[in-house]
């Protein structure tokens, strides 16, 4: 299994709480590049939200906050439960850490 299809799988586990706290948005990257990429997007209001972009070679950018004060994290994935740790925190964020 894939950084990119265990991303998929976690969005469709995970869609209805995603739902609950803001408009969810999930998409791969163009086609046919060498080092594919999705991009999950999840707007918490009219001024802040989440935002993962992954690429298969383990590269991934974490957004979250409001526009004006937005946290920007790079982070190199190395194994699968680095991507399980950066999926608990994205959700930490959707969910103000309920």
């Amino acid at each position: 299994m894939t950084h990119l299809t265990r991303l998929a799988s976690w969005v469709e586990a995970n869609r209805d709480v995603l739902e609950q706290n803001g408009q969810v948005s999930f998409s791969y990257g163009p086609a046919g590049t060498d080092n594919p990429s999705a991009h999950l997007l999840v707007a918490l209001s009219d001024d802040a939200d989440a935002e993962l972009l992954l690429w298969e070679s383990g590269d991934a950018e974490f957004n979250h906050g409001s526009f004006a004060a937005s946290e920007f994290e790079h982070v190199e994935l190395q194994n699968p439960d680095e991507l399980v740790e950066l999926l608990r925190r994205f959700l930490d964020v959707v969910t103000g850490g309920s």
